[in-house]
């Protein structure tokens, strides 16, 4: 099953990315996500359990999108900053 993906989506995900947070496409769904920096390396490196207590809502679901995206890393495609592009110029 192939999943469509408009490239504007894609693009205004690059555009929107942040200093220190990462965005990613959904292969599977064609949703382009985003997340901090530090909530994948934390989703690297710790257990969910250890980490989820106590964390209000909406950075637990920052974390378990990181989670996801390390447990599952061909349902994930890291997109490009627009640094990355300025910088092979």
């Amino acid at each position: 099953m192939s999943t469509s993906v408009i490239i504007k989506g894609i693009v205004e995900g690059m555009d929107r990315q942040m200093k220190e947070y990462l965005a990613f496409l959904n292969v599977n769904t064609g949703r382009i996500v985003s997340l901090p920096e530090l909530d994948l390396h934390t989703a690297e490196e710790e257990e969910p359990m250890d980490v989820m207590d106590g964390l209000p809502d909406w950075q637990k679901d920052d974390l378990k999108l990181a989670y996801d995206i390390v447990d599952h890393p061909m349902k994930y495609k890291q997109l490009p900053s627009n640094m990355k592009f300025m910088n092979t110029k």
